[in-house]
């Protein structure tokens, strides 16, 4: 849903618009997960997560995004085209392949980038371990990934290993040359938490070392 006001304070009551529901395309559902708007390359695009149905396993989780093809007219649900599901960098295998979630978009010196939580296993923690993973995206087509996924945080301090061990939810904020990507860590409960990554602007943001 998709709720419009004019500040901040008038969100909490203005009306909620349905722009998409999980019934109208198959394959897509369960939980439709971590929701954001953005512009990319001038135009309106939805950015969320669903369950991969097909897999019959509901933390099967995957990015998708949908373009808005009327930004004159964003609360209508026609004015949305269909979900895509976002595409890795030809050859590309290593992230996107189980549960990836809360993936957001930033712009950094003049290059488009998706920061996002991906899960793993390995011998080491056979039950997993969510990190936070980066590429860059081309901003006429969001739908494709334009390098190999790099990653830039993965839980190692106490306070990111409490019940689960879980990096999540990265959400940026750019300020004085500088980029600041806030993430969530250990599991949802009382010991969920919030952790900090920076890097300089100007740095190679796909090099874990620039973080």
């Amino acid at each position: 849903v998709i709720r419009v006001s004019d500040t901040i304070a008038g969100l909490a009551d203005a009306e909620e618009h349905v722009i998409w529901d999980e019934s109208e395309n198959e394959g897509f559902g369960q939980f439709i997960w971590a929701p954001e708007l953005h512009e990319i390359g001038g135009e309106w695009y939805f950015l969320s997560t669903a369950a991969r149905v097909e897999s019959g396993y509901s933390f099967d989780l995957r990015p998708f995004i949908m373009k808005c093809n009327d930004p004159d007219d964003i609360t209508n649900p026609d004015s949305w085209g269909e979900p895509q599901r976002i595409s890795l960098y030809d050859g590309d295998t290593t992230a996107l392949n189980a549960m990836s979630l809360d993936m957001t978009y930033f712009e950094a010196n003049g290059k488009s980038y998706y920061a996002w939580a991906d899960f793993t296993r390995n011998t080491d923690n056979p039950n997993g371990v969510s990190s936070i993973y980066i590429a860059s995206v081309d901003p006429s087509d969001p739908t494709q990934l334009t390098s190999k996924c790099s990653v830039i945080a993965v839980p190692e301090y106490t306070w990111e290993l409490v019940r689960y061990t879980v990096n999540e939810g990265p959400s940026v904020i750019k300020n004085d040359g500088k980029i600041y990507m806030a993430f969530s860590a250990s599991g949802t409960g009382a010991e969920y938490c919030v952790g900090l990554l920076t890097a300089d602007e100007n740095a190679d943001l796909l090099d874990p070392d620039s973080w």
